[in-house]
């Protein structure tokens, strides 16, 4: 399992990036970037309602393009709700400057146009790889489609401005909109930093559209604190309250108001961090009669999260001498902490909030708070599961017509990106509704080749995302549009971790009937992997079958590097582990699967791994045949230990030959050895060329005295058959300025030309390259490399991180797949033209 951002050195090579892109020849076409959330992902916010019980918010990222999105939800007439994106975020993508990443909940203006705040992009400046600092957005509904405007730009290196906006907008009665920067403000009072403590805005309408602001307040980190951390409240005086950090104590609550033109901040309660609590979570809520309410994140009396206070809900009180505050209630762990969000009140008076963590799955829950004559009282409603209702919610609970709740939760231990939840009450006991999951849409992280049929198609699959959240198996089709993609089936089983969960399929195989065939790392009915069967079905649907679920280690555990069918319609494959205990989990095995009259299919180990001399482990780069029957593969550890080589050692090339009955007989072709002239730990499957040469990659070794011996780039190498034995010859060792760690089997063409893929590099994130053979050795050229994530090439949008072999298509056109990159950054299939 791959997927990752890894990008600690993206601003150290952009520089030579820019400067080496022109040496890649070829042309590279996107044919296809999977938008896993288009629905959005991450609900990041409180929720609004307007008169009709339509729903409203925000998600951190997803919608179309990654880069967030504000959506709509509405019940039916008869049940259910259905969303609607009104809105993703562009970012950058093409060139768009419409903000990225919405942040806290939405405001309606008397006309049903919605507003908020992005926390990155907009079209101020861009400081390198970190984008601009935020935007305030409008959302107008015209003839039923929505259009987005920005309001305001925010500018991150600008001496007065603010910039992440990071809590809702109120509005005045005037129509001027009010919100907070948790940073900027330029060089101001005691930071330490040289950002700005944060800033409370205005922005006013003007003629023709236009909105002006101006900065209210910068706090200076003296008594005022700093960083404000949510949304304002406002009064009927129009003056506004609010929450911040601060940095020399546990946060406080702040007033801004205006005295004859001119604003003034006052600190209304600085927090100690003891009984009182500390640290406020989320924005303040007023009542009638101009208390403020809120929670903290820490503090209190009770010491029930492991030896510590769990947070609190506080009232401040305006009085002849200041603001009084009392904790109304201390969370005590069993009944959640930290909570965080809003509060909101009924009609009755009752309090609704949510904690972030704790209650009686440790998930986090919602709780009411009743005034009584001796007090308030709390009440957990709900207590969170981490399952399909979510967990950890942060955004408090927005209050329905009808007494219901309605809340949004960013994280599951499921699957999805974060649900939207309702709930009732019936006669006093509570009960919760998933209103929507985001879910992934056509899946993300393509870690494996596609293939094609004879129409041209190509079909391949994804490792995590689809509706199940493992993965997929898609169709590419090329029509008059572009490349249309059709999810043939989403997996069911795999590794279950939360947002990220996978199964990490394989490239599929087609038989002489046309289904497909492949097998999953990860999931099946024992969790140790599984191979199945794709059929078309009438409608352009297709059916799966799991042929065979590995049980453990006698049957080999983790199949990967994909199959291969005999004449007679068996099955071959490798698994990564099982077997013999000589290594971690198992050596792993070399396996073949044979179909029976029930329909079911029967395996036999042709082969159990036990590493050390003479012997590989841990083979994950499956098997090939040649014209005599027997398989060749490769093994990732094993074969010679010891100096420069690991107790492990650098692995193997190695053939099994079938003898009588179900016997076969292995061979070690080759021991890796690490040496500057030799690779180490090949991970990817072989090729043969037309005369009997076998090649394959190694990604490590392979090194030119580079002083990191055995650990080098990785290398290509040749196998050639001689009397006795097998020859070695490395053909290239990859010297680290472009690509890096080849991790896929290579292709070969008819004139002897090696082609593939290294997924990983210094100043590009992966290459495709072609190996050519010539009187002096072989000749390396870059066909394509993989830009770096965020940067300013004009290739934005392209796909990094190849970690699949290639495919030829016509005319000398090569296919590929990304594991990440795309619009949507989750991978991408692309044709590299020459």
């Amino acid at each position: 399992m791959l997927r990752s951002i890894r990008l600690p050195f993206v601003l150290a090579f952009f520089a030579l990036f820019l400067a080496a892109d022109s040496t890649f020849a070829g042309t590279e076409t996107i044919l296809y970037s999977f938008s896993a959330t288009a629905n959005g992902e991450f609900p990041n916010g409180g929720l609004i309602s307007d008169s009709a019980g339509n729903l409203y918010g925000t998600t951190l990222y997803g919608g179309t393009d990654g880069n967030g999105a504000v959506f709509m939800l509405s019940p039916g007439a008869h049940g259910g709700w259905t969303e609607t994106v009104l809105y993703s975020f562009k970012g950058y993508v093409n060139g768009a400057t419409d903000g990225m990443f919405p942040i806290g909940s939405l405001t309606f203006d008397a006309e049903g146009n919605l507003y908020g705040a992005t926390t990155g992009g907009g079209p101020g400046s861009r400081d390198g790889f970190h984008n601009s600092a935020g935007t305030i957005f409008k959302l107008t509904k015209k003839n039923g489609e929505w259009s987005e405007s920005i309001l305001w730009s925010f500018e991150k290196n600008g001496l007065t401005d603010g910039f992440s906006p990071l809590g809702g907008l109120v509005f005045d009665k005037s129509g001027n909109l009010y919100g907070t920067t948790f940073e900027g403000g330029g060089l101001q009072g005691d930071c330490n930093v040289s950002v700005g403590c944060g800033t409370v805005f205005r922005l006013a309408p003007g003629s023709g559209g236009a909105w002006t602001e101006q900065i209210l307040y910068v706090f200076q980190n003296q008594s005022d604190g700093a960083f404000p951390n949510a949304g304002l409240a406002i009064d009927p005086d129009g003056n506004l309250y609010g929450t911040n950090l601060a940095i020399a104590s546990s946060g406080l609550v702040f007033e801004v108001s205006n005295s004859s033109g001119a604003w003034k901040e006052t600190t209304l309660y600085t927090f100690s961090g003891g009984a009182d609590g500390g640290h406020p979570g989320g924005s303040l809520s007023l009542d009638q009669s101009g208390n403020l309410y809120g929670v903290t994140l820490e503090g209190g009396a009770s010491t029930g999260c492991s030896g510590y206070p769990c947070g609190t809900v506080f009232e401040l009180s305006p009085g002849t001498s200041g603001w009084t505050e009392e904790v109304l209630h201390s969370f005590s762990g069993a009944d959640g902490s930290f909570p965080e969000g809003a509060l909101s009140f009924d009609s009755s008076g009752n309090l609704y909030g949510t904690t972030s963590y704790c209650g009686s799955n440790s998930d986090g829950v919602v709780f009411e708070l009743s005034p009584g004559s001796s007090g308030w009282t709390e009440s957990v409603l709900w207590n969170f599961t981490g399952l399909t209702d979510g967990k950890d919610p942060s955004f408090g609970v927005t209050v329905g017509p009808a007494g219901q709740l309605y809340g949004a939760v960013a994280e599951s231990t499921f699957v999805g990106n974060g649900v939207i939840f309702e709930l009732t009450s019936n006669e006093g006991v509570w009960s919760e509704t998933t209103l929507e999951s985001f879910p992934f849409t056509d899946g993300g992280a393509v870690p494996s080749a596609v293939i094609a049929d004879s129409s041209g198609n190509l079909y391949g699959t994804t490792s995590e995302a689809g509706s199940h959240g493992f993965g997929t198996a898609f169709k590419l089709t090329n029509s008059g549009e572009g490349w249309q993609e059709q999810t043939l089936y989403n997996f069911t089983t795999g590794v279950a971790d939360g947002t990220f969960s996978y199964s990490d399929p394989s490239a599929l195989l087609f038989d002489n009937a046309g289904n497909l065939y492949g097998e999953t790392e990860f999931g099946g009915s024992a969790g140790y992997g599984m191979v199945f069967e794709l059929s078309p079905a009438s409608g352009g649907s297709w059916t799966e079958k799991t042929l065979f679920n590995f049980a453990g280690s006698t049957t080999g555990e983790y199949p990967v590097g994909g199959l291969i069918f005999d004449s007679a319609g068996n099955l071959y494959g490798t698994t990564s582990g099982g077997g013999l205990n000589s290594c971690y989990q198992g050596c792993g095995t070399v396996f073949k699967l044979t179909p029976s009259a029930q329909g079911a299919w029967e395996e036999n180990v042709l082969h159990f791994f036990a590493a050390g001399v003479n012997d590989g482990g841990i083979p994950k780069g499956g098997v090939i045949f040649d014209k005599a029957g027997n398989l060749y593969g490769t093994t990732g550890s094993g074969g010679i230990s010891g100096f420069p080589c690991p107790a492990t050692g650098c692995g193997i090339v190695f053939s099994l030959s079938p003898g009588s009955g179900s016997n076969w007989t292995e061979s070690v072709l080759h021991e890796f050895t690490g040496a500057p002239a030799d690779g180490a730990n090949p991970v990817a499957g072989l090729v043969f060329d037309q005369a009997g040469n076998l090649y394959g990659t190694t990604i490590q070794g392979g090194s030119q005295d580079n002083g990191t011996v055995p650990y080098g780039y990785g290398a290509v190498f040749e196998l050639s058959p001689k009397s006795g034995g097998w020859s070695e010859m490395m053909l290239y060792g990859f010297p680290g300025d472009g690509g890096v760690e080849p991790v896929a089997p290579l292709i070969v063409d008819s004139l002897g030309n090696l082609y593939g893929t290294a997924e990983n590099g210094q100043i590009v994130f992966g290459t495709v390259f072609e190996l050519s053979p010539s009187a002096g050795g072989w000749n390396e050229t870059s066909l394509h490399g993989f830009p770096i994530p965020g940067s300013s090439s004009p290739r934005s949008g392209d796909g990094f991180y190849p970690e699949s072999g290639l495919l030829f298509g016509p005319a000398g056109v090569l296919y590929g797949t990304t594991v990440d990159g795309g619009r949507a950054n989750w991978g991408t299939v692309y044709q590299i033209t020459p």
